[in-house]
């Protein structure tokens, strides 16, 4: 399912199709995902890149210029992904985050707070930048980021990572093998 806007979702602009920086996200009471500071750089960069919000449970997104694909399944998130360009993850406090891993594994580049694997695998200006929740200077950072996607720059990681998905799928199969050991 898709909402507000169709896949893909096209922004010309000066005559070239902008470059979509998304929030892969379900809707957490709070600004729990750095929402609000989304919709600013959102507000500050319309010019440069679509933002969108990708998730469930979104009734309102913040901000005129966020657009919002809403999806209900994570074979959705999958299928969407392919659109985006930079995924933004603006989480003060965050084991995952979930979206990391299909950002790694899908070759996009990340802007994100210095919080959970990130840390692990992230090599600053080769995957992407750290926000440093500066409005002015991650606009800055953002910019950067894109230009290396528009000249079809690739990003750097350490390693590759399971999806959420396929870490549910293993972990689903070693607990169904070891209650068949357990009933035998």
């Amino acid at each position: 399912m898709v909402c507000k806007a169709s896949i893909p979702y096209s922004n010309w602009k000066k005559g070239k199709v902008l470059p979509v920086v998304a929030l892969v996200c379900d809707y957490y009471n709070g600004n729990v995902k750095g929402e609000l500071y989304f919709s600013k750089l959102a507000k500050r960069m319309r010019e440069d890149a679509q933002f969108v919000i990708i998730g469930k449970g979104w009734k309102d997104v913040p901000g005129e210029n966020v657009l919002h694909w809403c999806v209900s399944s994570y074979a959705d998130v999958k299928r969407v992904f392919a659109y985006v360009d930079v995924v933004f993850i603006g989480s003060r406090y965050e084991a995952g985050p979930a979206s990391f891993p299909d950002a790694v594994n899908g070759g996009k580049y990340v802007v994100s707070t210095k919080v959970g694997m990130v840390m692990d695998n992230f090599i600053e200006g080769c995957s992407g930048n750290y926000l440093s929740l500066n409005e002015k200077e991650d606009v800055v950072s953002i910019r950067m980021i894109l230009e290396k996607v528009n000249n079809n720059i690739s990003p750097l990681y350490r390693c590759s990572y399971l999806s959420w998905q396929e870490q549910i799928d293993c972990l689903l199969e070693f607990l169904s093998e070891s209650c068949e050991q357990e009933n035998t």
